[in-house]
């Protein structure tokens, strides 16, 4: 890993005698190891959140599906609802037909037996 390698580095580089380490090439060398540390925190945040973002995104896929099966479950209850309230005054219709076609047998028959 290119941190540890610099890390180590660093890590020499203290290790040797002073007077061979300018403070200036030290400084440098400190700025650089806090700037790829801050780097890579960067970059594992920038992760972290790429990941967060495609989680994300299936779940409004998840959704979206569902709200487009709950509608057509909606349309089919509605279609429904619609044929029943369509069909309930031809039923009703009939009903009354049968009933009107009852009575009209039974009063022709009544008429029969009155006549007998």
């Amino acid at each position: 890993m290119l941190i540890c390698y610099h890390s180590i580095q660093l890590d020499q580089m203290l290790m040797l005698d002073q007077d061979s380490v300018s403070p200036g090439s030290l400084q440098l060398h400190i700025k650089e190891r806090a700037y790829r540390q801050k780097l890579r925190a960067y970059q594992e945040a920038q992760q972290r959140q790429a990941q967060l973002v495609q989680k994300l995104q299936t779940k409004v896929l998840q959704y979206k599906k569902r709200c487009g099966e709950l509608e057509e479950q909606v349309l089919e209850k509605t279609s429904e609802s619609e044929k029943m309230r369509l069909l309930v005054p031809q039923r009703q219709q009939r009903t009354e037909q049968d009933l009107n076609m009852a009575i009209q047998n039974k009063s022709a028959q009544l008429e029969e037996e009155q006549k007998r």
